[in-house]
């Protein structure tokens, strides 16, 4: 299926534009987006979302976690905005060298890297990569000329949605020292530290602990003759609005981290960068599905309890679900749909059923919300779920023949529309 990009200027950054984008895209496009979902990218959202970070973490730059949402229009504001870019793989390497302007802004942060893909990087000058393990040393000293590595340890946060510390990261006690003298007798130059503290992190302390970690190890690496000068924060951040508390709770927990352990003067030649995902594209994207099965029920059916049996219940059937962009285990609140409907009404007034919204596929544990308590819906109508930037696009796939959205409104200023198309494509 051709994807069909169309884009919208307007300079607002707030949630109810999208709402509004999506009742004019839902009257204009009519025929041309019959029984299929989109999706709408307010890139005004991602500018807005920069200038939070720049407040808050003034002295940290970020690498974009391209894993997290690849959209290219995406892609090309961060560029925009300076954003380097945090990749795993030789798709995602080129991805982030067709918008930077050098190859400086990427970093090649996976600890089990092809080896095609570390030849691909040495050819295209990126030099900065992360290593947890003795093997991983050898085939970079391999297959790269010119490596400026970041050892990468492993965190501990049981809180975090995703933790990362088994699959990925040495033990910062047991295997860090051996592993950065192994380095120096291999000839490797390592040039900082670098952590994860898990996908989705609820616990801002756990930053404190591991920077603290990365202190010990940047003062034993240049001990031993390694050039540490990067610390990499890793990514963890959220991107859902309603927890910019947590946001700022880890940046204050950051900044003090920093001024104990690396304070600018001192060490004022240590360069601070971070991996942002969710934090750049959670809240930058929004889907709409339409609503194209209705079946009424038992509400015993639905909410699973027999005293309901007796209820009308509602299930409705949409053309995306979680096999595609609504893969809804991946972000950090569950999905609510508001509804885009095809003749207005006041739907807040309206007696509410139980009901349960199901994705398009077979599987019958496609279900995208519910049960809950919703007014009654028609074929035809929406839902438009909001914050669904992180990981949805990314992981979908075409199950049962089902293809993820080809639809997409970006919504953005006339300024940063100029300015995205100086990017090269």
């Amino acid at each position: 299926m051709d994807q069909q990009n169309y884009i919208f200027i307007t300079n607002d950054q707030t949630s109810d534009k999208e709402i509004v984008a999506a009742h004019s895209i839902v009257n204009k496009f009519e025929k041309k987006i019959e029984e299929r979902s989109f999706t709408i990218v307010n890139l005004n959202k991602v500018v807005c979302r920069h200038r939070k970070w720049c407040e808050l973490l003034p002295n940290v730059k970020p690498f974009y976690a391209v894993k997290c949402n690849n959209d290219p229009f995406l892609l090309r504001t961060l560029a925009t905005l300076g954003v380097g870019f945090d990749c795993a793989s030789l798709s995602e390497l080129k991805l982030a060298l067709n918008v930077v302007p050098s190859a400086e802004h990427v970093l090649f942060a996976h600890t089990c890297k092809f080896r095609q893909h570390i030849e691909f990087a040495d050819n295209n000058n990126i030099r900065r990569m992360t290593f947890d393990s003795a093997q991983e040393l050898g085939k970079i000293k391999q297959y790269h000329t010119k490596p400026e590595l970041l050892l990468r340890i492993g965190v501990q946060d049981r809180a975090a949605l995703f933790p990362l510390d088994t699959k990925f990261g040495c033990d910062p006690v047991e295997k860090s020292d051996e592993l950065l003298i192994l380095a120096r007798a291999m000839d490797i130059k390592v040039i900082g530290i670098s952590f994860h503290v898990g996908s989705a992190c609820r616990n801002p302390k756990v930053y404190r602990k591991a920077i603290r970690q990365a202190k010990r190890l940047f003062e034993f690496g240049k001990e031993i003759g390694h050039q540490m000068h990067v610390l990499d924060l890793g990514g963890g951040f959220p991107g859902v609005e309603s927890d910019d508390h947590l946001f700022e709770q880890m940046a204050k927990t950051i900044r003090a981290a920093l001024a104990d352990y690396f304070p600018i003067g001192a060490s004022s030649e240590i360069e601070v960068i971070a991996e942002p995902g969710r934090f750049f594209a959670t809240s930058a994207c929004s889907i709409c599905v339409e609503i194209v099965g209705k079946k009424s029920v038992s509400a015993a059916l639905v909410t699973k309890r027999k005293k309901e049996r007796n209820e009308i219940g509602y299930m409705y059937f949409v053309n995306d679900g979680v096999h595609g962009s609504l893969c809804t285990k991946y972000c950090t609140k569950g999905a609510e749909g508001l509804p885009i409907l095809i003749q207005q009404k006041d739907t807040a007034s309206q007696q509410q059923y139980h009901s349960i919204v199901y994705g398009p596929t077979c599987d019958s544990r496609d279900i995208v919300e519910g049960p809950k308590l919703m007014p009654e819906l028609e074929c035809g109508d929406r839902l438009l779920y909001r914050e669904m930037g992180a990981y949805t696009f990314a992981l979908s796939t075409n199950f049962n023949g089902f293809y993820a959205p080809q639809f997409s409104v970006y919504l953005c200023s006339a300024d940063l529309v100029k300015e995205i198309a100086k990017q090269k494509l």
